[in-house]
């Protein structure tokens, strides 16, 4: 059985905080935590193996920081292929032990684990950053790293950037066979720390061929249920939430306390389950109580009975967005091109941008950066939509109209790789 044929079929539970457990068990304020995979194996089984005792169906790999540029950085001297199987390796072992202890194990009663893929921690795209095509190898070495390592599935989260999570993606998509959840992390005034709201997000996404998708990490469950909900009332996929043990305090040792308890993080998170996730799970702060509390609440409310997804949209979402609306992220604010006026633009936003002049000068290679707040693409040429569609920071649009007789298919097939609007 697959983790995507569960969807659906009953809530699917992840488990709570790695970095909380490795901390609990002597990680050093300065120690990369992916490193424990290589030098304390047996220490991130045992943390796995807490989740699975406390009723998680998934575990996620202890790889959240393991991009091979974070790697250097910390001057390890590890590579993101053998963290990667070093971190598959201890969840497995984990779920071996967790399927030899339970003699009523079932084929009904699988566990999976999730590759965690985690951000560049640099601006993707803007000035004093990396560039897109920088973090795109980056995220093609993961994900390849995780599926040979054997992952069930692959596990985008805590990202900020939605060109970054689209280009981490992409990578995914185009070389691995893997299913892919994605989630933003969101500030209490419900947008990320770049300024993509719930309703932009999804629809960027909704057309990438995502299996599931949705937030973690951010805030506690209370804060997100609203989140929660727009993400359900709107999504097209499965949508996961794994929320924070509440908002945190620092200690004087400098150590974090979250305010919430196992008990209302789980009374919290079933109501988020109730607004429509069918996935769920713990971030920063929650442990094996935490999970354990959800689980009985999971049980006792008969986990086994359907979820309803995909949500079913609105009148007005499915009037203004059956197809998608061309949009862009520009700063703190979303600009839709059904709905402004052309002459207000924010500065650096194009109403329209010609693949083929910015390609020819650039001596045929477009230049990503140029195409990053444009609204409405055209071309002729099918290479240099690809490169254009890669670069929007936002849901492109394609305008027919230039396209030479011939190429209309091969323009089609680039605007859906893309989830693109195309405009006739």
């Amino acid at each position: 059985m697959k983790l995507t044929d569960l969807l659906g079929r009953r809530i699917v539970l992840f488990d709570g905080a790695m970095g909380t457990a490795l901390q609990a068990a002597g990680l050093g304020a300065s120690e990369l935590p992916e490193i424990w995979n290589v030098t304390h194996p047996d220490v991130v089984s045992d943390i796995h193996l807490g989740y699975l005792r406390a009723g998680s169906d998934v575990v996620t790999t202890n790889t959240l920081g393991a991009l091979q540029n974070v790697l250097d950085e910390s001057g390890c001297g590890y590579s993101t292929e053998e963290v990667y199987a070093a971190a598959v390796s201890c969840a497995r072992s984990a779920i071996e032990t967790i399927q030899k202890e339970e003699s009523d194990e079932t084929p009904d009663k699988p566990r999976f684990v999730a590759a965690s893929i985690g951000p560049t921690r640099h601006l993707v795209g803007m000035t004093g950053g990396i560039n897109a095509e920088e973090a795109y190898e980056l995220y093609k070495a993961a994900v390849m790293a995780a599926e040979r390592a054997g992952a069930d599935v692959l596990l985008f989260e805590t990202f900020t950037d939605i060109l970054e999570l689209k280009t981490g993606i992409l990578a995914a998509k185009e070389y691995t066979n893997l299913p892919v959840f994605a989630c933003l992390t969101y500030e209490k005034g419900g947008r990320t720390l770049t300024g993509t709201d719930p309703f932009t997000a999804i629809n960027i996404t909704n057309g990438l061929g995502l299996d599931a998708f949705g937030v973690n990490c951010s805030l506690g469950p209370d804060a997100l249920l609203d989140i929660a909900k727009e993400l359900a009332d709107y999504s097209g996929v499965p949508v996961i939430v794994q929320p924070n043990a509440g908002m945190p305090t620092v200690l004087d040792d400098g150590s974090l306390v979250y305010d919430m308890d196992a008990e209302d993080f789980a009374d919290k998170l079933i109501e988020i389950a109730k607004s429509g996730a069918a996935i769920i799970g713990g971030c920063c702060g929650s442990n094996y109580t935490f999970i354990s509390a959800v689980r009985k609440r999971l049980d006792a409310a008969h986990d086994d009975e359907p979820t309803v997804f995909p949500a079913v949209a609105t009148q007005w979402f499915e009037e203004k967005a059956a197809k998608g609306r061309p949009s862009v992220c520009s700063g703190a604010k979303t600009i839709f091109a059904d709905d402004i006026d052309m002459n207000e633009l924010p500065r650096g936003v194009a109403t329209c941008v010609d693949a083929d002049v910015i390609s020819e000068a650039q001596d045929g290679n477009f230049k990503l950066s140029d195409g990053r707040k444009a609204l409405l693409h055209q071309t002729t040429t099918p290479e240099n939509l690809d490169m254009a569609m890669r670069a929007c920071r936002g849901k492109p649009g394609i305008c027919m109209g230039k396209s030479e007789p011939g190429k209309e298919e091969q323009i089609r097939a680039v605007a859906k790789k893309y989830g693109a609007v195309v405009l006739e």
